[in-house]
This record gives C-alpha cells, sequence and structure tokens, in this order.
C-alpha cells in the first residue's frame, strides 16, 4: 500500500516524499485527480496544496481511497 500525496506538482510529492524517506508512492495533481482512484492507502497533502484553489476537487478525489488520514497534513 503505497501513499497518497495530493501535491501542486510532481516535484513538489518527489520532494515530499523525498523528505520522509518513501520510495514509492501515488501523487495526486490538480491536472491528475483521478490518479488515486482504485487505490488505497493513506493520504498526505503538501503545504503548497493545501494553499491551492484545487485543493477541494483534489481531496474528494483522493477522500474514498483514504484508509487513514494524517489530520495534521489533511483538511
Amino acid at each position: 500500500m503505497n501513499p497518497i500525496i495530493l501535491a501542486v506538482s510532481m516535484h513538489d510529492a518527489a520532494e515530499y516524499a523525498k523528505q520522509r524517506g518513501w520510495r514509492h508512492h501515488v501523487t495526486v495533481t490538480p491536472r491528475t485527480a483521478w490518479a488515486a482512484r482504485g487505490r488505497t492507502g493513506p493520504v498526505y497533502a503538501t503545504q503548497a496544496a493545501t494553499d491551492h484553489p484545487d485543493y477541494d476537487a483534489m481531496l474528494t478525489q483522493a477522500a474514498p481511497c483514504a484508509l487513514t488520514v494524517d489530520r495534521d497534513r489533511v483538511a
């Protein structure tokens, strides 16, 4: 089970994963909001993602995938 990262770009998600030592993850961006469909795992969001105008849409797409949600990172 891979973590699902809500981010503003693939680079943003890669930096977030690198900081945590994750080698595999699923990235959801405003342009790829559908990317988490069919997957299950913990959902996290970068700080830039929570400030993005499309954050609610990304969260709506990823919410059904969440097993657990880190309340400090995802509203």
